[in-house]
């Protein structure tokens, strides 16, 4: 498997893959928006404080991680936090 940064070709197997994981979470009684979620995308590939990372296997885009980096709500300290 190997883990790279994503790309904007990789948004619509994400979107995909997100339907799914949505379905059989907690959180399935809310809407799931795929446009919602390809402008969150596309934020998290241009701002510096945000991650986007897929697992590939076989070629194939078969997860992926998102993060970002902020100052936590008590102090000035910055803290990494994944979102998904």
């Amino acid at each position: 498997m190997k883990i790279r940064t994503g790309k904007s070709e990789d948004v619509d197997v994400c979107i995909l893959l997100g339907t799914a994981m949505h379905e059989e979470s907690r959180y399935r009684h809310l809407s799931y928006d795929s446009e919602h979620c390809r402008r969150y995308a596309d934020r998290l590939m241009n701002s510096e404080n945000k991650l986007f990372l897929v697992a590939e296997e076989d070629g194939d885009v078969v997860g992926f991680l998102t993060g970002r980096v902020e100052r936590h709500l008590f102090g000035p300290e910055l803290l990494g936090q994944e979102e998904l």
